[in-house]
């Protein structure tokens, strides 16, 4: 088996699940010029070009993602503040909900691949007070207003899909990727 250099552009809390199963691979600040002009699947699609050409090497592997929380077709950000925490809340309350990853892996002869990831999460239905007594506890800090593995965790009914996938770093599908296209087995 080849010995690779694996390269990522991931977020913290993806970098982290990998960090836990002892994959061993390099971190990079790429930055895509005009991003806000491009969508989630072509941001880690150009994201993986960019690291190819900075950091080349027919041994790289460049790995990136880029994560959104969707519900009906709508992106949920981080709230500004508490009042945006609280419409997130409510309108995430007893709803089903995806978090959406673009995961593309390439390099080391191999062209980029972007596969779609989905991980459903069925929060439960919140009365006012619960709503209340969640947001005193400032949580919500992020997309959609709350955290799944954090105090957010008391709102979830149900998880379908690949957990580590709510953290930007679908690692089933990468390995399923890295064992396919380059014969790596962890």
């Amino acid at each position: 088996m080849k010995d690779y250099r694996l390269v990522v552009a991931l977020p913290q809390a993806g970098q982290k699940v990998l960090d836990k199963i002892k994959i061993k691979f390099e971190t990079t600040d790429i930055i895509v010029e005009d991003i806000d002009t491009l969508n989630s699947e072509d941001v880690a699609a150009q994201r993986v070009k960019k690291i190819l050409s900075e950091t080349g090497g027919e041994n790289t592997i460049a790995v990136a993602t880029e994560t959104v929380l969707m519900l009906n077709g709508k992106v949920f950000d981080a709230p500004n503040n508490a009042e945006e925490a609280k419409k997130m809340i409510d309108e995430l309350s007893g709803k089903t909900h995806s978090f959406v990853t673009w995961l593309c892996v390439g390099g080391a002869g191999c062209d980029p691949e972007t596969v779609r990831v989905e991980t459903k999460v069925y929060l439960k239905g919140m009365t006012e007070e619960e709503k209340r007594l969640y947001m005193d506890m400032e949580d919500y800090n992020y997309p959609g207003a709350y955290s799944p593995a954090g105090k957010g965790s008391l709102l979830v009914k149900k998880i379908e899909g690949d957990f580590n996938n709510i953290f930007g770093m679908p690692v089933s599908t990468l390995y399923d990727i890295l064992k396919e296209k380059y014969n790596i087995i962890l």
